[in-house]
Protein backbone atom coordinates (compact mmCIF):
# COMPACT_ATOMS: atom_id res chain seq x y z
CA UNK A 1 0.00 0.00 0.00
CA UNK A 2 1.63 3.05 -1.35
CA UNK A 3 1.72 6.58 1.05
CA UNK A 4 -1.69 7.86 -0.40
CA UNK A 5 -2.94 4.84 0.47
CA UNK A 6 -2.59 4.58 3.95
CA UNK A 7 -3.61 8.36 4.21
CA UNK A 8 -7.20 7.36 2.62
CA UNK A 9 -7.66 4.50 4.91
CA UNK A 10 -6.64 6.10 8.02
CA UNK A 11 -9.31 9.07 7.11
CA UNK A 12 -11.52 6.34 6.05
CA UNK A 13 -11.11 4.63 9.75
CA UNK A 14 -11.83 7.85 11.49
CA UNK A 15 -14.90 8.12 9.53
CA UNK A 16 -15.76 5.21 10.06
CA UNK A 17 -15.46 5.23 13.63
CA UNK A 18 -17.22 8.80 13.76
CA UNK A 19 -20.47 7.28 12.14
CA UNK A 20 -20.13 4.42 14.95
CA UNK A 21 -20.45 7.06 17.77
CA UNK A 22 -23.11 8.56 16.08
CA UNK A 23 -25.08 5.51 15.98
CA UNK A 24 -24.27 5.00 19.65
CA UNK A 25 -24.97 8.57 20.52
CA UNK A 26 -28.73 7.67 18.79
CA UNK A 27 -29.31 4.08 20.64
CA UNK A 28 -28.34 6.04 23.49
CA UNK A 29 -31.10 9.54 23.19
CA UNK A 30 -33.97 6.26 21.96
CA UNK A 31 -33.26 4.33 24.96
CA UNK A 32 -33.57 7.06 27.12
CA UNK A 33 -36.98 8.36 25.47
CA UNK A 34 -38.47 4.40 25.55
CA UNK A 35 -36.46 2.82 28.60
CA UNK A 36 -34.04 0.09 28.14
CA UNK A 37 -36.20 -2.83 27.00
CA UNK A 38 -36.52 -1.52 24.03
CA UNK A 39 -35.19 -3.97 21.20
CA UNK A 40 -32.80 -2.68 18.38
CA UNK A 41 -32.91 -4.40 15.37
CA UNK A 42 -29.95 -6.02 14.29
CA UNK A 43 -27.25 -3.69 12.44
CA UNK A 44 -26.59 -4.81 8.38
CA UNK A 45 -23.60 -6.88 8.04
CA UNK A 46 -20.89 -5.20 7.89
CA UNK A 47 -17.76 -6.07 5.50
CA UNK A 48 -15.31 -6.28 8.52
CA UNK A 49 -17.43 -8.95 10.37
CA UNK A 50 -17.96 -10.50 7.70
CA UNK A 51 -16.19 -14.12 7.52
CA UNK A 52 -13.52 -13.98 4.66
CA UNK A 53 -10.97 -16.98 3.68
CA UNK A 54 -7.68 -16.26 4.80
CA UNK A 55 -5.60 -15.66 2.06
CA UNK A 56 -2.11 -17.49 2.08
CA UNK A 57 0.72 -14.43 2.53
CA UNK A 58 3.39 -14.96 -0.22
CA UNK A 59 7.02 -15.65 1.66
CA UNK A 60 8.69 -12.14 3.01
CA UNK A 61 11.91 -11.85 0.94
CA UNK A 62 14.79 -11.90 3.07
CA UNK A 63 15.52 -7.66 4.08
CA UNK A 64 18.40 -6.28 3.78
CA UNK A 65 20.98 -7.03 6.32
CA UNK A 66 21.19 -5.07 9.83
CA UNK A 67 22.57 -1.68 8.89
CA UNK A 68 26.07 -1.13 11.11
CA UNK A 69 27.43 1.79 12.11
CA UNK A 70 29.59 4.50 10.36
CA UNK A 71 33.48 3.35 10.32
CA UNK A 72 35.09 6.77 11.26
CA UNK A 73 37.47 8.82 10.26
CA UNK A 74 37.17 7.66 6.64
CA UNK A 75 33.14 6.84 6.62
CA UNK A 76 31.12 10.24 7.79
CA UNK A 77 27.51 9.49 6.24
CA UNK A 78 25.47 7.20 4.07
CA UNK A 79 24.40 7.17 0.35
CA UNK A 80 21.28 5.88 -0.44
CA UNK A 81 20.08 5.00 -4.16
CA UNK A 82 16.58 4.30 -4.26
CA UNK A 83 13.59 4.81 -7.17
CA UNK A 84 10.80 6.91 -5.64
CA UNK A 85 7.49 7.27 -7.98
CA UNK A 86 9.53 5.12 -10.78
CA UNK A 87 12.57 8.07 -10.95
CA UNK A 88 16.35 6.95 -9.49
CA UNK A 89 17.44 10.06 -6.98
CA UNK A 90 20.29 9.47 -4.39
CA UNK A 91 20.65 10.99 -0.76
CA UNK A 92 23.25 11.51 1.91
CA UNK A 93 22.17 10.55 5.47
CA UNK A 94 23.82 10.12 8.83
CA UNK A 95 21.16 9.19 10.48
CA UNK A 96 21.19 5.21 10.58
CA UNK A 97 17.95 5.12 12.53
CA UNK A 98 16.05 7.21 9.30
CA UNK A 99 17.73 4.43 7.03
CA UNK A 100 16.73 1.72 9.10
CA UNK A 101 12.96 2.52 8.93
CA UNK A 102 13.24 3.25 5.38
CA UNK A 103 14.76 -0.15 4.91
CA UNK A 104 11.28 -1.39 6.65
CA UNK A 105 9.00 0.47 4.56
CA UNK A 106 6.57 -1.22 2.10
CA UNK A 107 5.62 1.05 -0.43
CA UNK A 108 4.87 0.41 -3.99
CA UNK A 109 6.17 3.69 -5.39
CA UNK A 110 9.56 3.69 -3.31
CA UNK A 111 12.37 0.74 -2.90
CA UNK A 112 15.89 1.45 -2.07
CA UNK A 113 18.50 0.07 -4.80
CA UNK A 114 21.59 0.18 -2.67
CA UNK A 115 22.93 2.18 0.41
CA UNK A 116 27.51 2.92 0.59
CA UNK A 117 29.17 4.62 3.56
CA UNK A 118 30.98 7.31 1.95
CA UNK A 119 33.36 9.83 2.47
CA UNK A 120 31.61 12.92 1.86
CA UNK A 121 32.90 16.52 1.58
CA UNK A 122 30.64 18.13 -0.69
CA UNK A 123 27.02 17.04 -2.34
CA UNK A 124 29.17 16.49 -5.59
CA UNK A 125 32.04 15.67 -3.82
CA UNK A 126 31.95 12.49 -2.32
CA UNK A 127 33.72 8.57 -2.15
CA UNK A 128 32.19 5.50 -2.10
CA UNK A 129 33.99 3.77 0.73
CA UNK A 130 31.73 0.46 0.46
CA UNK A 131 28.14 -1.17 -0.49
CA UNK A 132 26.73 -2.63 2.62
CA UNK A 133 23.23 -3.51 0.77
CA UNK A 134 22.38 -3.87 -2.79
CA UNK A 135 19.14 -4.59 -4.06
CA UNK A 136 19.12 -7.64 -6.01
CA UNK A 137 15.82 -7.57 -7.87
CA UNK A 138 14.46 -10.70 -6.45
Amino acid sequence: MNGRDQVTVVDLLREREGQFVRVWQCEDMIAKIVGPSFQFPAPPPLPSALQHKAKPKPAKPAGPPALRRLKSPRENAYRIRFVYDGRPDSSFQTDPELLRTLMKLEASDFRILAIETVCFRAPDDWDTVETIYEDTGA
